[in-house]
Order: structure tokens, then C-alpha cells, then sequence
């Protein structure tokens, strides 16, 4: 077993060194983590110039500014706002062209999983975030708070070179990862979750928790329904 550990390393760096790791082994089992979407969020500086962000507004690498004032009314913040959403998703794309050139050179003969530990919330709902408790505050900005969708769907892709993984019927989780892994190299499984060699049902409930900053909140998702609970405030939410 090897780890190599970055301070804020970028995800070329990242993905050059495990390619170098992985060169000349024949199995190998490994973990990448890209931090690139997470604060400081720092895109090479191409990808700021095709979103044409405005790199000099105050925190915009990382999360203090109106973080606790946000005023959807204040042109000020709304230009932060708008500054901020475009600088997300110049680094989304940084980040996905990593990975493409990666996966078309590994994906024939590896078992591949990607996905999020998170979302990021903008304040797409700060007013109705703010009926719970929060201990920054930050209402819908960051993670760590209210499931909303923006931070709990995060994405999910499997892909066997021996088995075609298509996601069939129900809602899929990030407890389908042990499940799915495991069946694809044994027979049987016995993890909880639902392996993707399977439909999952249509029935299905998925959760997410929300246990930091404040109260516990929990996301339930069934087929087009969704609710958010907050037993401490007394607060629930329908969709």
C-alpha cells in the first residue's frame, strides 16, 4: 500500500502521478481524490478566461464573502453570485477534461467508479433554509447543511469492461458502490445497497443526512416525490 497526500495539488498533477503509479502493474486497486471544485477553487487560467470570470471580486476563491448577508436585491451580490457560479463550472470543466483523457485510456480494462462527496449550494433557497437552524449562518451556501438537491445529487457513474452497467428504474445511492463492486468481482454479495447487475426498484427510498452546522436534516426520495425533515425545528419541506 502507497498514499501520496497534496496541498491543494490540481488535478493534472493528481492523475499524472497515478498514471505513473499505475505503469508497469498489472492489478492495482486505487482512490483519487480531486479537490479542484472544492475551496480554493483555482481553474488553470484558460478555463477563466472561456468563462471570462472576474477573478479580482473579494473571497471569490473561496467562501467568506456574503457568506452570512447574502441579499438577493444587492446588485453587489448578485454579481459575486453570478462571478461565483461561473467559476464552478470552469473548474467542472477543467475537472471533466481530466477525467475524459483518463477514462478513454483505463476504461477497456478497469473497473471505474466516479463520483461526489458533495454539492454546493449558492443560495438557490436561502429564505426557506433559514426556517432551520444553522450555526454559521449560512443558509443554502456551501455544504454541510440542508440536503437540498444542489447538495445532495451528486454524480454517480460505474463502468465494468466486462458487463454493461446501464442504471435501470429506481434511484441510486452511493451505498450501490460496495455492492456493485464486489458482484463484479465475485458471485455473490452481501453488502447493503443495491448492486447495478440489477434493476433497482422502482419503490425505492434513498436518504441523505445533514448533520453539520446546526440541527439534523434528513432528504427522502421516492420516484418524483422528495421531502426534507427537520425533527429539531420542527420544519418539513415537500417536493
Amino acid at each position: 500500500q502507497t498514499h501520496q497526500y497534496y496541498a491543494d495539488a490540481a488535478a493534472s498533477r493528481v492523475i499524472s502521478d497515478y498514471r505513473k503509479w499505475r505503469r508497469n502493474r498489472n492489478q492495482t486497486a486505487a482512490y483519487i481524490h480531486l479537490g479542484d471544485l472544492h475551496a480554493p477553487v483555482d481553474p488553470p487560467q484558460k478555463y477563466i478566461e472561456k468563462y471570462n470570470v472576474d477573478m479580482s471580486l473579494p473571497g471569490i476563491r473561496r467562501i467568506s464573502k456574503y457568506s452570512t448577508d447574502f441579499d438577493s436585491d444587492n446588485p453587489d451580490h448578485q454579481q459575486y453570485r453570478n462571478e461565483k457560479i461561473k467559476l464552478h463550472k470552469a473548474t467542472l470543466q477543467y475537472v471533466s477534461a481530466q477525467l475524459r483523457s483518463l477514462i478513454e485510456d483505463i476504461k477497456n480494462d478497469t473497473l471505474l467508479v466516479i463520483t461526489g462527496d458533495h454539492g454546493e449550494g449558492l443560495w438557490e433557497h436561502q429564505e426557506i433554509d433559514s426556517m432551520m437552524t444553522d450555526s454559521r449562518p449560512n443558509h443554502c451556501f456551501g455544504h454541510g447543511g440542508t440536503p437540498f438537491d444542489v447538495v445532495a445529487r451528486v454524480p454517480l457513474a460505474i463502468n465494468s469492461p466486462d458487463t454493461d452497467l446501464t442504471l435501470q428504474d429506481g434511484w441510486p445511492s452511493l451505498r450501490d458502490i460496495p455492492p456493485t463492486v464486489i458482484e463484479s468481482m465475485t458471485e455473490n454479495h452481501r453488502s447493503r445497497g443495491h448492486s447495478w447487475h440489477e434493476k433497482i426498484p422502482k419503490n425505492r427510498f434513498v436518504v441523505c443526512e445533514g448533520v453539520r452546522y446546526g440541527v439534523e436534516r434528513k432528504a427522502i426520495y421516492q420516484n418524483e416525490y422528495k421531502l426534507i425533515h427537520s425533527q429539531s425545528d420542527d420544519v418539513t419541506l415537500t417536493a
